[in-house]
Formats: C-alpha cells, sequence, structure tokens
C-alpha cells in the first residue's frame, strides 16, 4: 500500500477502530479536500473550513503543495508555494533547475 497510515491500519497490530477510522479520513476527507471551496458559509456568520487553500495550489501549479498545510514534507523538500510573489518565483526556479537537471545526459 502506498498510504503507511492506511498500510498501518490494516496491519494485524492495529485496533479495528483505528481502520475505521482511517478509511473514514480517507473516504471522507480527500472528497471534500478537493471540491475547490475551501469553506461552507452557514448561518449566523459561522463556517465550516473543509478545503485546503496550499493544496488548491497544487491544482493550479501541479509542481508544489503535495499535501496540506498541516504536513511538513512540502516545507522540508522545498515545494511549499504560500501563494505569495516570493514563493511564485522559488517554485519556478525551482522547476527550471529540475528540469535542465533531467535534460544533461
Amino acid at each position: 500500500a502506498s498510504n503507511p497510515s492506511l498500510a498501518s491500519a490494516v496491519s494485524d497490530r492495529a485496533h479495528p477502530l483505528d481502520m475505521i477510522f482511517m478509511l473514514m479520513h480517507h473516504a471522507i476527507g480527500a472528497p471534500t479536500s478537493h471540491t475547490g471551496y475551501h469553506a461552507l458559509r452557514l448561518p449566523g456568520g459561522r463556517s465550516f473550513v473543509f478545503g485546503a487553500f496550499f493544496h488548491q495550489l497544487h491544482h493550479r501549479r501541479f509542481d508544489c503543495n503535495y499535501g496540506t498545510d498541516d504536513t511538513p514534507w512540502d516545507q522540508i523538500f522545498g515545494s511549499f508555494h504560500d501563494g505569495t510573489a516570493e514563493s511564485h518565483r522559488r517554485i519556478t526556479e525551482r522547476r527550471r533547475a529540475l528540469s535542465a537537471r533531467t535534460r544533461q545526459p
């Protein structure tokens, strides 16, 4: 399995509730975070946040923000884009450098 959390949930050492939680998380989490909306407005000025702005940038620019803002992997590997012009410049330079590296014999 490509997802370590799901793999651990189906292992023989996990509690069945762990498996239920992980399946619910993956079944509900991904579709709601891929709607293109950040939040659902509720009566009384409240809102239910279910989107991930940072991950939406990934759908606009395929080479950044592979995860969500609560996981550090994009920051660790240099693929984090916060929506600013500086991030745009840095990610564009990163893409050019990676492209040039793959073209070298």
